[in-house]
């Protein structure tokens, strides 16, 4: 994942999630970063009061898009209706508003555009078109199944992280350690 700075935001794909969590639909009764709820993982979704889905690629490159469809082409016979599968009712892209003119010509016309500008404020420039109108529900969609996968992924890589972070601990503190024993004084003191 790579990180572009402009301005005072840096375009990485966490930080645009962030942003779209709290820009991109006021009230949404879910929105969730990363799941499969689909045939492939969704950046950003979110399911309106009213039931409709609506899912939000972020790309943060010209070259991001054209590795997503060439390395997805499932995902967008699906999106297109090429083939049959379950779909978002919408579709969109999130993109840095500096990279917008360099990646119109890959956007389909059925997708929406959102853009994040260079102080992280998310600007709906194309609404998307609907790509059906059916409802799904939560569960049609095997929702609770996936949410709980989602979180207890979550929580495994937490604990596992916590048992990281506290293992170099450990080794900071033996080095630590080893360093004043080799030369009297703490590391601090030449930091």
């Amino acid at each position: 994942m790579g990180v572009l700075r402009k301005g005072n935001f840096a375009f990485t794909e966490q930080s645009i999630l962030e942003r779209l969590r709290y820009g991109y639909m006021s009230n949404p009764t879910y929105a969730i970063a990363n799941l499969f709820v689909f045939s492939w993982e969704s950046d950003f979704l979110l399911k309106t009061k009213a039931g409709y889905w609506y899912e939000v690629e972020v790309k943060i490159s010209r070259a991001d898009f054209k590795n997503d469809r060439r390395h997805k082409p499932e995902k967008y016979d699906i999106l297109e209706g090429r083939k049959d599968g379950l779909r978002p009712n919408y579709f969109s892209y999130c993109v840095p508003a500096h990279l917008l003119e360099k990646v119109a010509d890959l956007i389909p016309p059925y997708a929406g555009i959102a853009t994040v500008d260079d102080w992280g404020n998310v600007r709906l420039v194309r609404m998307p078109q609907a790509l059906h109108s059916r409802k799904m529900s939560d569960e049609e969609l095997k929702l609770l199944e996936k949410f709980y996968y989602n979180y207890t992924n979550l929580r495994w890589r937490h604990d596992h992280y916590q048992d990281t972070i506290q293992q170099l601990r450990g080794e900071i503190r033996f080095l630590r350690e080893e360093y004043k024993a080799a030369t009297g004084g703490p590391i601090e003191d030449v930091l």
